[in-house]
């Protein structure tokens, strides 16, 4: 009956020390880091948990054989060992909670390019023959990027692309290779990139309007 009583302890542990640390590093990871479609909450819960879930276990175990008259010394060392379990975790989780203070890579400029149909009509996207590329300053913006989507309706087509907010932001421009033709569309983003942007009002360059905003990955 006691050894019933025991796993029945270390059974009930183990479920309550999973679920709290699993779902409590997810929510703690997820608030600080940001969720990225999931992976963030899963791997706070899958990675957590189960430490949790052992630490449970051996406390709930120790607690079991200490109060049942069982075995008081190893029920001390179990309980003991799932202490040290706990804090171990606790240790790693908050190392693993802490915000990156390297440079901050989250920000991302989003574009679109409005053309008239006819522009593309005979491009097929994706295809070598739709390319884009970006730069600031005076670095390389040759179209080496393929564009992925085209959404048209009406008489227009819209093209968009999306580049990490790295490198120097002044004369930032989108240059694009259209079947034959080149384009290049200068966006007149901030001097320095700290958060999100809302969409900026469409502009008309070369042979079609542009606009950007920037996001937080």
């Amino acid at each position: 009956m006691k050894i019933l009583i025991t796993l029945f302890a270390a059974t009930l542990g183990a479920i309550v020390g999973f679920a709290a640390a699993g779902f409590g590093a997810a929510a703690l990871l997820v608030a600080i880091h940001g969720d990225h479609d999931g992976g963030t909450s899963m791997s706070g819960f899958f990675v957590f948990g189960p430490v949790g879930g052992l630490a449970g276990a051996l406390i709930g175990a120790g607690l079991a054989l200490q109060f049942g008259s069982v075995s008081k010394k190893w029920g001390q060392r179990l309980t003991i060992s799932g202490g040290v379990l706990t804090g171990l975790g606790a240790v790693i989780l908050a190392i693993a909670s802490t915000p990156s203070r390297g440079p901050a890579y989250s920000e991302v400029v989003e574009f679109e390019l409005e053309y008239p149909a006819t522009t593309l009509a005979g491009v097929e996207i994706p295809s070598a023959n739709a390319l884009w590329g970006a730069a600031g300053a005076d670095a390389d913006d040759r179209p080496i990027s393929q564009f992925f989507e085209k959404k048209c309706s009406a008489d227009v087509c819209v093209l968009n692309g999306s580049v990490a907010a790295v490198g120097p932001m002044n004369n930032f421009r989108i240059a694009t290779a259209i079947g034959p033709k080149k384009f290049r569309y200068r966006l007149d983003l901030p001097q320095a990139i700290t958060g999100p942007i809302d969409w900026s009002a469409w502009q008309s360059g070369e042979g079609a309007r542009v606009r950007w905003r920037v996001v937080r990955h």
